[in-house]
């Protein structure tokens, strides 16, 4: 029994065995067809590696695609073709493009085209181009466009825009400077008195010169004015957009009052408005003036002055001689160009802050109503030591009866803008002979 069971389990070890054997075999055979397969592939990957690049060497590179196409065909050879010359610069063109008649047709049928797009730049004409003629397939002419479509026109496509109103220009500031006894912009203009007045970009001589000169009786209208206590003043003005400046002390204002009033010859005499502010027009000239008796002339020239001045100045030298005081005239009426040429003069000698020679037209010589006195002494002349002589003492004591009083005193002599001349007298009227009316200086 046991012998029995010994070799039922030997047989059963036995068949276990053939079939692990069995399954071995069978496993090792499956192995071998995969490696098999493995090195069947890798052969194959290569030789279509091969067969590509070969195919790349004849194709002489990869090419592009053009429009959706392939670029180069691959049944028939290429054609050889003629140098051609570079292609020019494509036009630029428009999928679409409106044509219609012009304006102001009503309505008018629109025509909508449409257009194949130009290449997108010369190598893609270019390989356009060799498309065609790779496939023997020459260049035909540009088709006629097609329409598509029709649409009408409508006679206002859009409502007409009102035009822009126009620009509001900006507010002009009013000049508000005015010179020194204007009140209105008629009084404001200043006129030269000098031949020629160079302008200048600043207000000094060293600055540059305007382009243009500055004539004798030009006016200009006064924007500013910069003082200088020793050298010139400076006035800023305006010419074509721009402004300039020029010497000061070259310019007069004429004071509108001195007009000859309308149905008069000249102006009345006491009311004259001449002072270092307001001056005379340069062609005014009183048309009663007379020559003084020679008697009474220092140097027996002739002087002028007015019919009126002339009367009341003979009286004076008259009573002066009763009381033994002899007394002379030396200067009396001067016209414009007469005291322009001193007063240049003294500006030339003195500079421009002189006080010993008034301005032309601010020089009551020339109303022909002063005169200018001095004893037999050519060497008190124009001198103040006049003043202390018996015969200026007298003059100060007894001229306004006569009709006269001095016009640059001490007392005004910060107003008058002159030193004191006690030589000078200007002759006021009849109104100096009643004490409540008499005026010792100017301006009072």
């Amino acid at each position: 029994m046991l012998i029995s069971e010994l070799a039922r389990g030997q047989v059963k070890r036995k068949k276990i065995h053939r079939v692990s054997v069995r399954s071995n075999l069978t496993a090792g055979g499956v192995v071998s067809d995969c490696d098999a397969s493995m090195k069947l592939l890798w052969l194959l990957f290569f030789v279509c590696l091969l067969v590509l690049g070969v195919m790349g060497l004849w194709q002489r590179g990869p090419r592009v695609v053009a429009d959706g196409r392939l670029a180069c065909p691959p049944l028939p050879s290429r054609l050889v073709r003629a140098a051609q010359a570079p292609l020019p610069p494509p036009s630029p063109a428009q999928l679409a493009r409106l044509e219609g008649p012009p304006s102001p047709s009503p309505v008018a049928a629109t025509k909508l085209v449409l257009v194949e797009p130009p290449p997108a730049d010369e190598g893609l004409a270019a390989i356009r181009s060799a498309d065609r003629l790779d496939w023997g397939i020459p260049d035909l002419p540009a088709q006629p466009a097609l329409v598509v479509a029709s649409v009408a026109e409508p006679r206002s496509v859009a409502p007409a825009v009102p035009p822009a109103p126009p620009p509001v220009p900006e507010p002009v500031m009013p000049n508000l400077y005015l010179p020194a006894g204007a009140t209105t912009e008629e009084e404001a203009v200043l006129t030269l008195i000098k031949a020629e007045l160079p302008a200048h970009e600043e207000p000094h001589a060293e600055s540059p010169v305007a382009p243009f000169t500055l004539r004798e009786g030009e006016r200009v209208r006064p924007v500013t004015r910069l003082r200088n206590e020793t050298d010139f003043d400076w006035i800023k003005f305006e010419r074509e957009g721009r402004a300039w400046w020029a010497k000061a002390e070259y310019f007069i204002r004429v004071d509108p009052r001195n007009k000859t009033p309308e149905g008069m010859k000249d102006l009345p005499i006491g009311q004259e408005a001449v002072d270092r502010e307001s001056a005379l027009p340069p062609n005014y000239k009183p048309s009663d003036l007379v020559p003084i008796d020679r008697q009474f002339v220092l140097d027996g020239r002739e002087i002028l002055a007015r019919r009126e001045v002339v009367d009341a100045a003979h009286r004076m030298v008259r009573a002066a001689a009763k009381e033994g005081k002899q007394l002379r005239i030396f200067s009396g009426y001067r016209d414009f160009e007469y005291q322009k040429k001193l007063y240049l003069e003294a500006i030339e000698k003195n500079g421009p802050k002189q006080t010993g020679v008034a301005e032309p037209g601010y020089s009551e010589h020339q109303l022909g109503t002063t005169i200018d006195l001095s004893n037999t002494d050519i060497r008190h002349v124009l001198r103040a030591s006049f003043g202390l002589t018996p015969e200026g003492r007298w003059l100060r004591e007894n001229a306004e009866k006569f009709g006269f009083r001095f016009s640059y005193t001490s007392e005004n002599m910060e107003q008058s803008g002159y030193k004191p001349e006690p030589w000078h007298l200007r002759y006021m009227g009849p109104a100096l002979t009643d004490p409540s009316a008499t005026k010792v200086a100017q301006g009072e």
